[in-house]
This record gives C-alpha cells, sequence and structure tokens, in this order.
C-alpha cells in the first residue's frame, strides 16, 4: 500500500510538473504573442497615420474636406466612361506679402479663369491645385496653355484701392491621367505632378513643366522645303493684312501684316504649313525682309490712293531678332520707301521678349525702338513677361491672347480677368488691342472694358493689299453715312 502510494505520489507530482510545463511555455508564448500583435498593431497603426496625413495635407476646400486623391480617384474613374482625360495642376506660390487674406485673394484670382467643374483645391505651405474636369482633345500642348493662363491670372498685379500691390509668382507642374497606353492611378498622378512642379521650381520662380510628352514633330516633306526657299525669290510668299480698329470709333488704326504662300498648286498656305520647312532650309530669317518689303509697297500704294493706314504692325521672331544688323536693315528699308518709323508697329512674342533680355535679340529692340518704332507685345497672357520687361523694351501696347477673348460675353470670370489686364496697362500707360474677336458680342463686351483696340474675324479676315484698299473704301463711306444720318436724325 506504501509503495502504490508513494507511486501515485510521484505520479501526480510528474503531471504537476507537465502541466506546470506547459503552463510556463504557454504563459511564455502568450507574452511573446502579445508583443506580437502590439507591434502589428502599432504598425498598422503608422501606416495608417502615414496615410491619413499624407491625404490630409492636400485638403480641397471647394469641394468640401475630400482629399486631393479622393477627388482625383473620382476625375480619373469618369474618364473610364468616355475616353476622356483629366489635368492635374499643382502650383507653387511666392508672393510679396504675407497676410491671412492673401491665399483667399490668389484662389479668387484662379477661380476666375476655371470652368464651373473645374475643381480649385487649397494645398498647405502657399500651394494649390486644380483638377480639370474630363474632357476630350486634352494633350500636351492644351494643358500648357491651360497652365499658362492659370499662371497669368496669378501672376496679374492686383491694385486695390486700399490695400498694397499684391506681387505672385507661380510654378506651375501638371500631369494628366489615363496616359496613352497607361493606366494611371490618383496616387499616381498626384505624384507625376509632384515631381513635374520640382521640375518647375528648378526652371525659376515662374517655371512651367508638363510630365506629359509633347506630340512628336512631322517629318517636313524635302520637296516642300525647296519650293519654300524657291518661294521666297519669285514674290509666292506675300504679306495679307489684317485690318485693326478702334473699338470705340470703328476707325481703322492700322493693319497687321501676315504671311501667306501663293503656291500655284497647293493654293494659300498660312505659316504654320511652311514655316517649318524655311527653317528647314535655313532661311526663315530671309521672311522678314520679303514681308517688309512687300508691306511697305502696300503702304505706298495705300497713300497714294488716298486711304489712311496709320501704321503697319508686323511679327519678328526670336531668330529675325537675333539677326545682326537686323535694326539698321529695318532702317534702310523705311528710308528707301520714304516711311516714317512710327508707322511701323514691331510685335514680339511675350515668350520671346523673356528669352531677349540681353544679347543681340534685346539689343535690335532696343535700336528699332529708338529709330522710332512702335513696339507691342504679343499673344500677352500665354507667356510669362514681367512689368522690367515691358518697361525695359519700351512696349507701347499689349495684344491680349484670342484664347481670354474667345467667348467673353458669355463667361464672367473671363470679363474680369480681362478688365484686370486692362486696368494693369492703363496704370502702365499702355495700349491695349484685342485679338482674335469672332462675334460682335465679344466687340461689345470689350469696348465696355475698355480694350481700345481689336482684331479678328468679326471685324475683317486677312485679305491680299488689293482687297484690302477695297475693305477700307467701303467702310469709310459707310462710316461717312451713318454720321449724316446720325446728324439728320
Amino acid at each position: 500500500m506504501e509503495k502504490r502510494g508513494n507511486g501515485n505520489r510521484k505520479l501526480r507530482l510528474t503531471r504537476l510538473g507537465i502541466a506546470a510545463g506547459f503552463a510556463v511555455l504557454f504563459g511564455v508564448l502568450g507574452v511573446f504573442g502579445m508583443l506580437v500583435a502590439v507591434g502589428l498593431l502599432c504598425s498598422a497603426c503608422g501606416v495608417w497615420l502615414f496615410v491619413w496625413s499624407r491625404n490630409k495635407a492636400m485638403v480641397g476646400t471647394r469641394r468640401g474636406d475630400n482629399s486631393l486623391i479622393e477627388q482625383a480617384d473620382v476625375a480619373i474613374r469618369a474618364t473610364r466612361r468616355g475616353g476622356k482625360r483629366v489635368c492635374l495642376l499643382l502650383v507653387a506660390i511666392q508672393t510679396s506679402h504675407a497676410a491671412p487674406s492673401t491665399k483667399k485673394r490668389i484662389m479668387d484670382q484662379a477661380g476666375a479663369v476655371l470652368r464651373d467643374k473645374d475643381r480649385l483645391i487649397s494645398l498647405p505651405d502657399n500651394r494649390l491645385a486644380i483638377l480639370t474636369a474630363a474632357q476630350d482633345g486634352l494633350h500636351a500642348n492644351a494643358m500648357m496653355a491651360v497652365a499658362r493662363r492659370v499662371q497669368t491670372a496669378l501672376e496679374m498685379p492686383q491694385l486695390p484701392a486700399q490695400s498694397p500691390t499684391l506681387k505672385t509668382r507661380a510654378a506651375i507642374g501638371l500631369a494628366s491621367a489615363p496616359r496613352p497606353s497607361q493606366v494611371m492611378t490618383a496616387p499616381e498622378l498626384v505624384q507625376a505632378a509632384n515631381d513635374a512642379l520640382e521640375i518647375a521650381e528648378k526652371q525659376g520662380l515662374s517655371g512651367i513643366f508638363c510630365a506629359d510628352p509633347l506630340p512628336p514633330m512631322r517629318p517636313i516633306d524635302t520637296r516642300l522645303v525647296i519650293e519654300a526657299q524657291r518661294a521666297l525669290d519669285t514674290d509666292q510668299i506675300v504679306p495679307w493684312f489684317q485690318p485693326q480698329i478702334c473699338t470705340r470709333s470703328g476707325r481703322l488704326i492700322g493693319v497687321e501684316s501676315l504671311a501667306r504662300w501663293e503656291h500655284p498648286e497647293r493654293g494659300l498656305i498660312t505659316p504654320c504649313g511652311f514655316l517649318p520647312a524655311l527653317e528647314q532650309a535655313r532661311v526663315a530669317s530671309r521672311l522678314s525682309e520679303v514681308m517688309l518689303h512687300h508691306g511697305f509697297a502696300a503702304m505706298k500704294s495705300w497713300d497714294d490712293a488716298g486711304i489712311n493706314v496709320p501704321f503697319m504692325a508686323i511679327n519678328l521672331s526670336g531668330d529675325e531678332l537675333g539677326k545682326s544688323g537686323l535694326a539698321q536693315q529695318i532702317a534702310w528699308d523705311l528710308d528707301a520707301h520714304n516711311m516714317a518709323p512710327e508707322r511701323l508697329r514691331v510685335e514680339i512674342l511675350e515668350t520671346v521678349a523673356v528669352a531677349s533680355a540681353e544679347g543681340t535679340a534685346g539689343d535690335n529692340i532696343a535700336a528699332l525702338r529708338a529709330l522710332g518704332c512702335l513696339i507691342d507685345l504679343d499673344d500677352f497672357g500665354t507667356g510669362h513677361a514681367t512689368i522690367a520687361a515691358v518697361e525695359q523694351f519700351g512696349v507701347d501696347r499689349l495684344k491680349i491672347d484670342k484664347s481670354f477673348i474667345s467667348a467673353i460675353d458669355k463667361d464672367p470670370r473671363q470679363q474680369k480677368l480681362v478688365g484686370a489686364i486692362i486696368a494693369m496697362a492703363g496704370h502702365m500707360g499702355l495700349d491695349t488691342l484685342a485679338e482674335g474677336l469672332e462675334t460682335q458680342e465679344e466687340l461689345e463686351v470689350l469696348t465696355k472694358l475698355g480694350c481700345g483696340f481689336a482684331q479678328g474675324y468679326a471685324i475683317a479676315r486677312p485679305m491680299p493689299k488689293q482687297d484690302l484698299l477695297r475693305w477700307a473704301q467701303r467702310r469709310s463711306a459707310f462710316q461717312i453715312n451713318h454720321k449724316l444720318n446720325n446728324a439728320t436724325g
């Protein structure tokens, strides 16, 4: 009995030891499991906090408190239903004043040039985002045009009555989705635009960079290059003239000389059809010589016919402005045709003006101004010319780009932007001309806004010198009869 009891006691002790061992083992495993669980939970919380903070840093203010990524995701989904695309612009802003109201003023300036369905989103650190509505035909060139339009609105000096002038510089990075043969998620779109913005900021205060590749250049027909070169020597490339009028009186105040190739087989060819060929043949710089020679001859013929055309405007490219001796050549042509220098307006593209601040081009512009020629800043609003450049070159007039003029009678926000351009020009003592008018309604709105001069199809299309003569005679007769009717009525 005693041995059996001792055996039972040993068995119970053994079982107790085993149980205790398992208890310790499970306890250790339990502690380890808790540590792992806590670690996993902490990791998950960390990831969640990172995502939350990333999205929270990009909170929209125009469409509620949805994050930029969420809004981009909604926009990208909309493109899948109709094969359209969306564009995201990220804008970094530098301002001359750091006041609580500054961001709101900047947002208002940007919102003035957007469509109703475009989304304007305020971001931290003086940044904002613009997410365009899904649309067809949204290629890189069209996106760049949108970016320049936004940049112009933001960098337009504000002249409030009781607060200091707000000077703004805006760098813009942009990207679109979906890209050809590539599906993009919302985070990828935001990242692409952010990368583009970093490149734009490295370019300078007003840099613009598009993450999407520009369309490839079409190869130029070798035969066209040879024909274009010959056309300059045989008077096939000649100026056509588009009238410019005073918006209040309707009086003809000048013409713009526009190159046209009167091809014997292909018909009338505009510059976009032959300029690349001239450039490839390395004779593009001769185009201005041909245009000036024929243009001055046309003005002399109008003078002889008793038609008053106060001046002719001619556009000079960056290559032409960079040609040594250009100002001397133009002075010689003016003298040869007995033409006063103030009857020639030299149009300089806004992008060319920025690039021509120094060097031969800048010297030529200064020399032409000293000669007495007038200077127009062409396509104003599509580049990033500074007020300093306007003053440096002695610009007399701003030509407001047609992208700001189209359908202005239907868009109050567009009217505000153009009104601001006209007001700024007035403060600087500059005239303004609106180009690209297509309707009388647009002309009426621009007249009310105070734009002094206008040009476009609503007035007249470009025409040969003989047709311009007849057009001016008819217009002069109409205005005389109109005045007589008003006087007798």
